[in-house]
């Protein structure tokens, strides 16, 4: 039977690996699904690569904050506000306004740099000079797990309900996470 730690190991990696992926879904769901959304917003399907633009800069700013947060609320709790922040942006993107998705980008990308150092943070707690680099690599694992689950969810969703209620699976599914979280 495996040992306590090796479970809270498992654990631990199991939801870094779910936030990690939940991230990745958030930031790859608004491009999987550009061409309807530029379409009902009357542009250029490339203009909604501007988003994923404001996504990474707003992304490599609050990575550099998110340090003081870990050490205020822990970093479980910063991966929470991090799942928030990724439900939050895309109500507001919902609305359907270019000034709705740059500012749902915007959120996107401070909770996007909100995933990373606390993810590190809880890693270090658990993991052994043995196993280190072996679970810190599958963490990231969410990742392609997130563009895989994006690829297959988004498309037919927004077909099926359109690309504004086909968002509410990344709240919906940000918020089971949290819940479960807790």
């Amino acid at each position: 039977m495996p040992s306590q730690n090796l479970w809270q190991t498992i654990i631990v990696l199991f939801f870094l690996i779910a936030v990690q992926a939940t991230s990745a879904i958030s930031g790859f769901w608004l491009p999987a699904i550009a061409p309807n959304v530029a379409k009902d917003l009357g542009v250029d399907a490339a203009l909604v690569g501007v988003a994923v633009m404001i996504l990474y800069f707003a992304a490599m700013l609050s990575s550099l904050a998110v340090g003081g947060f870990v050490r205020r609320f822990g970093a479980w709790r910063t991966s929470q506000i991090a799942l928030t922040g990724f439900a939050l942006a895309h109500i507001i993107q919902m609305q359907g306004s270019l000034w709705s998705i740059a500012l749902g980008a915007i959120i996107q990308g401070i909770s996007y740099g909100f995933v990373t150092p606390p993810a590190s943070h809880l890693l270090q707690k658990v993991v052994t000079p043995k196993n280190r680099n072996l679970l810190f690599s599958i963490r990231f694992t969410g990742v392609p797990l997130g563009g895989v689950v994006t690829g297959l969810l988004a498309p037919p969703l927004t077909l099926e309900l359109g690309w504004q209620s086909a968002m509410l699976f990344v709240v919906f599914f940000s918020c089971f996470l949290i819940i479960v979280m807790q």
